[in-house]
């Protein structure tokens, strides 16, 4: 269930924000008077508010184009280990709006005990002790929310599991505990919560508990306030509409009063509420557009900082200046409900605390310039997300320097590529770039580039696949290595091909001596005359059909070659089929081959556990050597004029480690992060089943039906595997042209004359 709606707070001054209400001389209908009347006397009689807290009554809109300030190097703040015996779980079960209070939940064989973090105000140290010991009542239960509810009380919500647990809840209690860990007093709330049908799993979003004993429960993911009052008897209950108002989420103000924050949907806006308690009196506070805060809180010199959607952003109530601070895309914090944050300002510096529930750490964005002379810089021109949430999570976690990772979209990576090349050339440029083959050869040959050898760890090379390995060797030598790429081949009706690889001619006596209704489809299901010609040039073997690049002699105008354009047109009707159907069909020789693209050992499992024996994979045209290749490589390299090689040898260690390696959006790199990724279990009924982790979370892999593992033969396709190369160039010439033969405007020999008279043009000014 979502917890995202616990934000904390710990703000002094906006109490004097409150109170107005906390006096008693404020109700609902003077609040009303305040903010729904546009008499500007009016409302300077009854709230006279201090300056700064104009700006919540102001509605301005905020601009989401400034470029952020604070910066994406952070200051780690570790919780202290604690000493944990190798068979325990530790799960951190509840923390504070402050964040210098955290109980942390170590399961032992089923029993539980519980240890509470106190940090000091700016978090740098922390002492824990272990506290309840002498609960015992409590045999399998476990904390599911935590509240200060003033400076020295601590509030609890222990949910009490029933015996032999399987998601039944026997019993829920609210203890309250000193700032020591002492229990001041336990109560229980069994009867309050199964009256109302609360579940800890399914019905219950957040929780807050005040100095009084009144609980405040969020319901069916904010839709559904409940008060309970010390008693445990329902003092309030409001449903709001779905479709139109949802509670997003609240802080608790050191006074005790609740501040939360409520998306609206049918204006789109969004509204802060003050809520007095206890009683929950409601008085609206701030209004302004745009719906969803995910995360809030204020400082005693009246900023407000918000999370909305992925960014964070701060506003001056005193000054109204708005800005975007940060964006969390691609840094692999989220604000959103796995993560649990909060923040809050430390000892009156520019600095914001994060604090990661999921991840046990708070960590720092600041506004202070950073000391740069550590640094290094990573360009990408290729690439995807894995490497820059790598190199964030690296500069994280990493004591010296800071990665300083720079992307371009695909529009400006040429032009990029220019200025970068001639940059590296003068013996300047980034320590670190990203780029593709043709790039790192290109790098490679004006003597740019950093040979590798000493750079990764020996062992590290030798568990690389080694298909994959020597994609990342020039004459001997490896200049870069593939943090993640996807896999590709071809697979083919074993009846209709029984071998691995074959030739165009191959293919064309397939055509001839079968009645096929296709030729290829690509992984999303669509065939076409031009994607049937493109597989003759999506080849692993380097060389392009119809022209030899060594001797730079073009051979376009070839009977073979017009043969291949009037195939291609025959069997090119466009049209896009279901995989299911389109593999139906292969199995049965219908068609002659569809792509298949593997991000992971989960989908060639699948795909060999259904279709073993019927169908098989097979290498592109031409591919003299493997069933396939990796496609979606990208080459990070070296600067041979870098700085700070051994943080870059640290970086590209870690690049290729297990633990960086579980979160690749395509395959993995190594046998070692395969064998550590992949998990075997054996469920109660006996049976053994297998997951692998990735990016994407735990996926199910398929087993063979005697139960053994695909792994040995993932292995040895991986290590099989060519590398992906298109001549683009090339292929942009054949692709123009041909589309006069397949409109009817041009012959197939006017076409292939066409053709043949570029391509060759082309590589007489390349030679």
């Amino acid at each position: 269930m979502k917890h995202r709606k616990k934000v904390f707070l710990f703000v002094l001054i906006l109490v004097l924000l409150l109170c107005t209400g906390c006096d008693g001389s404020s109700n609902d209908q003077e609040s009303e008077a305040v903010y729904g009347m546009e008499d500007s006397e009016t409302e300077k009689i009854l709230l006279q508010p201090h300056q700064w807290q104009q700006g919540f009554l102001e509605k301005s809109s905020m601009s989401t184009q400034e470029k952020p300030y604070y910066d994406m190097r952070r200051r780690d703040i570790q919780l202290p280990e604690m000493d944990f015996s190798y068979n325990e779980r530790k799960d951190i079960a509840a923390y504070s709006w402050d964040a210098r209070y955290v109980l942390t939940s170590v399961r032992v064989q089923g029993n539980e005990r519980y240890i509470l973090s106190r940090q000091t105000s700016d978090l740098t140290e922390s002492e824990q002790v272990e506290i309840l010991n002498d609960w015992e009542s409590i045999v399998h239960g476990y904390a599911v929310y935590m509240d200060i509810v003033k400076e020295d009380t601590i509030a609890v919500l222990f949910a009490e599991s029933s015996s032999g647990w399987k998601g039944r809840i026997a019993g829920y209690d609210l203890l309250m505990l000193d700032s020591e860990g002492e229990l001041l007093s336990v109560q229980s709330m069994t009867d309050a919560y199964q009256e109302l049908g609360i579940t800890i799993d399914m019905g219950l979003s957040a929780w807050w508990c005040d100095a009084e004993g009144y609980q405040y429960l969020l319901l069916d993911q904010g839709t559904h306030l409940v008060i309970l009052d010390s008693q445990g008897k329902l003092a309030r209950d409001k449903i709001l509409v779905p479709e139109e108002e949802l509670f997003e989420t609240a802080f608790h103000m050191p006074d005790g009063n609740l501040v939360f924050s409520k998306s609206v949907f049918s204006r789109a806006g969004t509204e802060l509420i003050w809520m007095e308690l206890p009683g929950g009196t409601e008085h609206v506070l701030w209004e302004s557009t745009g719906v969803g805060m995910d995360q809030f809180t204020v400082t005693p010199e009246g900023v407000l900082y918000y999370t909305g959607g992925s960014s964070l952003y701060s506003w001056d109530l005193q000054t109204g200046e708005k800005k975007l601070l940060f964006r969390f895309l691609g840094t692999d914090i989220s604000p959103d409900s796995q993560f649990q944050t909060c923040y809050l300002t430390v000892s009156g510096e520019h600095e914001l605390i994060i604090y990661i529930l999921e991840k046990g750490k708070s960590m720092a964005l600041t506004d202070i310039p950073p000391e740069t002379e550590d640094d290094i810089t990573c360009v990408a021109l290729a690439g995807g997300n894995y490497m820059k949430t790598r190199a964030a999570v690296f500069s994280r976690e990493h004591e010296g320097a800071f990665v300083q990772y720079t992307s371009y979209s695909y529009g400006d990576w040429r032009n990029e590529w220019i200025r970068l090349s001639a940059e590296v050339a003068a013996g300047n440029g980034p320590d670190i770039m990203i780029v593709d083959r043709e790039q790192m050869q290109a790098l490679q040959r004006i003597g740019a580039l950093e040979p590798l050898d000493g750079y990764l760890e020996e062992e590290m090379i030798g568990t690389m696949f080694s298909g994959l390995r020597k994609m990342c060797y020039i004459d001997g030598k490896m200049y870069g290595i593939i943090p993640e790429g996807a896999v590709r081949t071809l697979a083919t009706s074993v009846d209709l091909w029984p071998e691995d690889n074959w030739t165009i001619q191959d293919i064309l006596e397939i055509i001839d001596n079968n009645d096929l209704e296709g030729m290829f489809y690509n992984s999303l299901g669509e065939s076409g005359p031009g994607l049937n010609l493109f597989y003759f040039f999506d080849s692993a073997s380097g060389n392009v059909p119809f022209c030899d690049m060594e001797s730079g002699e073009s051979h376009f105008e070839s009977e073979e070659f017009q043969r291949l354009l009037e195939v291609c047109k025959r069997y090119g009707e466009k049209k896009k089929d279901s995989e299911e159907t389109i593999l139906h069909l292969m199995a049965e020789g219908k068609i002659l081959a569809m792509d298949q693209f593997y991000s992971n050992m989960a989908e060639y499992a699948k795909f060999r556990a259904e279709y073993d024996g019927r169908v098989h994979f097979v290498g592109y045209p031409e591919q003299t050597e493997g069933v396939g290749v990796f496609s979606s490589c990208y080459y990070v390299v070296v600067n041979k004029n870098a700085k700070n090689k051994e943080v870059i040898a640290e970086f590209l260690n870690y690049l290729l480690s297990s633990e960086a390696q579980s979160n690749v959006d395509l395959s993995v790199v190594t046998t070692t992060a395969l064998e550590d990724l992949v998990v075997y279990y054996e469920t109660s009924s006996g049976e053994v089943r297998c997951e692998i982790k990735t990016g994407r979370g735990m996926q199910k892999v398929e087993l063979k039906e005697d139960g053994t593992s695909y792994m040995p033969d993932y292995i040895d396709f991986m290590n099989q595997l060519g590398v992906y190369q298109v001549r683009d160039e090339i292929w942009e010439i054949v692709e123009q042209e041909a589309e006069d033969y397949w409109n009817g405007s041009k012959s197939a020999e006017d076409v292939a004359l066409v053709i043949d008279n570029r391509v060759q043009l082309y590589l007489d000014e390349h030679r």
